[in-house]
């Protein structure tokens, strides 16, 4: 089966800007009211009179068990740690050790770990003895590590070399980062040569210290894994061909689906009107907060909120901020473009493909801060389509500590647990609002997130916990020589055959990438992950043609704008029939894509053909997938339009690996 990114008729993008940004390309297909839908909840916390604030709409708990309260979110008293009811951490389990002696040597190999020659090949050894002394602390006193770690962190300026703007010690204290940290340390097989410490050691964005661990998978395996059925049979095959023809000879574009698929939303009720939108690392790496600052402009000592306007290089806008979350000013006015863009006839399905949550410091987490942003915009998400079937997906920033998530398997201390208070709301919430159903709540809780629905007659749609590839995610280091130690690749397997037999399509849906420049995803998960979507089993059919919305500023309110048609953008085959080189399969009308052919995988790998020959068209694809951003990097040259075409050709991690990093935005 190959991986549909079920591209959409709809993709709500969240960014207006207070900096120059052309607000005018597109065609105007709304303008948004200036009013606050205030009547779509019980009360407001905080309703401003002139714009000089956020509104604050009063959000109550699923199943009516409580409201949460408006200091949760209230941007002139922000938190300063999670409640320590929600520390994670693991238990002494495994006899004494010399714990003086251990720190010395953490400390004297991490010092020659850290000032080493990288190109040495002692640092693998360095870096794994150092994983094992770690580890028999870990197991000896594991309220030592968090302290340990943060100190690390300092004395070798581990956040800056990764690019990471925290504060070590907060971030790494016991009640964010470094009680999980403590559990992997206790739990994974750190001992010499064991596959979990090269992993790691192999893993750290500003120096490899080992080399990665081969991945690769065998025949056997795979023969094993796909239950002997390793290639479509023919007889599938056959009928998917048929199909396809019928579906070009047939075509009518009354048939197409209308797809809403809404993304990355990152609702901020954070959001500081007034501050500074342009902050530089500070007291926080968020924007848009009352204590956020830029100290080009200002270097004395900062009180939240009180900066003059001359003491700012942009101010926080109402209706949003380029460098900054999501306002509720501009959710509630995405969700009006959402349902005047659906029409009379609205959509005949929606995607939701992760990250409701700021971005935030991590120790600004908190589980209700979590699930309070679930529950208002799934709550939007239901008013503003109706009846409207939607799928949604967890994304790495859907729970706390940020990005981390443990399998469902079996733990010392039930760590397999710890995330039931998330899975559990969501999989009501979902149910309550008639998305799920009790299937799919069971499936939610055993594969922690991953399940199935069906939509429409012969369409299954595979929803993914993408946190269990995803590199940040300190758990996925247990076990790591296991490709599917969550259990959830297994499923999505199972998933596919059945539905092979059925005859039905699949979409696949995910928040964090399985592969592009192989800096997100981890080689092992994401490499079966790929034996999955390889085309070498049925492929797809049809899917609409889609647009993007981009928004503006606006004091009436933002003017929402038809960015591009990828049809009429990518269309156009001429050059790679020109270069001989255009070997999609289907037959172009002229060099154009004919109008009764979906724009399925097998159009965006013909469009990478033809991006070799006009480069000029990775140029646009960057801009136009960055809604013409004016921050967003540009690719002009021919060594980055190649590294972007061999990141739209990576499924996963190893492939992605081969590319030219450097041309990333994400970056490794």
């Amino acid at each position: 089966m190959r991986w549909l990114t079920a591209a959409a008729a709809l993709a709500v993008t969240l960014a207006s800007s207070a900096l120059a940004i052309d607000t005018t390309s597109g065609t105007p297909v709304y303008t948004a009211s200036k009013s606050f839908p205030t009547s779509l909840f019980p009360s407001m916390d905080y309703m401003p009179k002139r714009m000089e604030g956020e509104p604050r709409p009063h959000i109550t708990k699923e199943g009516g068990k409580g409201s949460y309260p408006d200091s949760l979110v209230n941007p002139r008293s922000l938190p300063t740690a999670p409640p320590k009811s929600e520390t994670l951490q693991a238990q002494p389990h495994r006899g004494t050790a010399d714990l003086d002696q251990l720190i010395k040597s953490v400390w004297e190999v991490a010092s020659k770990l850290f000032k080493h020659d990288k190109a040495s090949s002692l640092t693998c050894n360095l870096c794994r003895n150092v994983l094992d002394s770690l580890q028999k602390i870990a197991r000896t006193d594991p309220d030592t590590i968090p302290d340990l770690a943060g100190s690390l962190c300092e004395a070798f300026n581990i956040f800056g070399l990764a690019g990471f703007h925290q504060e070590c010690k907060r971030t790494l204290s016991k009640d964010v980062f470094g009680g999980a940290i403590t559990q992997v340390l206790s739990y994974a097989n750190f001992t010499d040569g064991a596959p979990d410490a090269l992993t790691v050691c192999s893993q750290f964005s500003f120096a490899r210290f080992c080399d990665r661990p081969d991945v690769s998978l065998s025949e056997d395996f795979l023969n094993d894994w796909f239950r002997g059925q390793r290639h479509a049979p023919k007889d599938v095959i056959d009928d998917w061909h048929n199909k396809r023809e019928n579906a070009y000879k047939n075509y009518n574009p009354k048939d197409n689906l209308r797809v809403a698929h809404v993304s990355d939303l990152h609702l901020d009720p954070r959001y500081f009107v007034g501050g500074e939108a342009d902050c530089t690392y500070g007291a926080t790496v968020q924007c848009c907060r009352s204590n956020s600052v830029n100290f080009l402009k200002f270097q004395d000592h900062f009180v939240d909120g009180t900066l003059r306007d001359d003491q700012i290089m942009h101010k926080a806008n109402y209706w949003g901020s380029l460098k900054c979350d999501t306002p509720w000013a501009l959710l509630a006015s995405s969700m009006e473009a959402l349902k005047h863009v659906g029409g009379d006839n609205g959509y005949d399905i929606a995607l939701f493909t992760g990250d409701l949550v700021a971005h935030d410091d991590p120790y600004r987490y908190s589980h209700d801060f979590v699930k309070y942003s679930e529950q208002a915009q799934f709550d939007m998400l239901k008013h503003y389509l109706g009846n409207t079937p939607l799928v949604p997906s967890l994304g790495n920033h859907d729970t706390t500590p940020l990005n981390c998530m443990a399998a469902s398997q079996w733990y010392p201390d039930n760590l397999q647990y710890q995330w039931d208070w998330d899975l559990n709301y969501v999989a009501e919430l979902w149910k309550n609002r008639g998305w799920v159903n009790d299937n799919a709540v069971k499936d939610i809780k055993v594969h922690h997130g991953a399940f199935s629905m069906k939509p429409r007659k012969n369409l299954r749609v595979v929803s993914l916990n993408t946190d269990f590839w995803y590199v940040a995610n300190f758990y996925n280091y247990i076990h790591s020589s296991n490709p599917d130690f969550s259990g959830m690749l297994r499923f999505l397997t199972d998933e596919l055959l059945e539905a092979e037999k059925n005859r039905e399509r699949v979409w696949i849906i995910g928040h964090v990438l399985s592969g592009w420049d192989g800096s997100q995803a981890l080689a092992n998960p994401s490499n079966l992950f790929y034996q999955n979507c390889q085309p070498i089993r049925s492929t797809d059919a049809r899917l609409p043609e889609f647009d993007d919305l981009v928004d503006s500023k606006a004091d009436h309110g933002p003017v929402w704008r038809k960015l591009y048609s990828a049809r009429d953008t990518y269309g156009d085959f001429h050059a790679s029939v020109q270069a001989n080189s255009y070997s999609a399969g289907v037959n172009l009308d002229g060099t154009k894509w004919p109008k009764n052919a979906p724009l399925n995988g097998t159009f965006w790998a013909a469009l990478t053909d033809e991006m070799e020959q006009r480069p000029e068209l990775v140029e646009t694809f960057a801009l136009v997938g960055t809604r013409m951003s004016p921050i967003a990097r540009r690719c002009k040259d021919k060594k980055c339009a190649k590294a972007n075409v061999c990141y739209m050709r990576a499924g996963s991690a190893n492939l992605g690996e081969k590319c030219d990093g450097m041309y990333s935005a994400f970056g490794r």
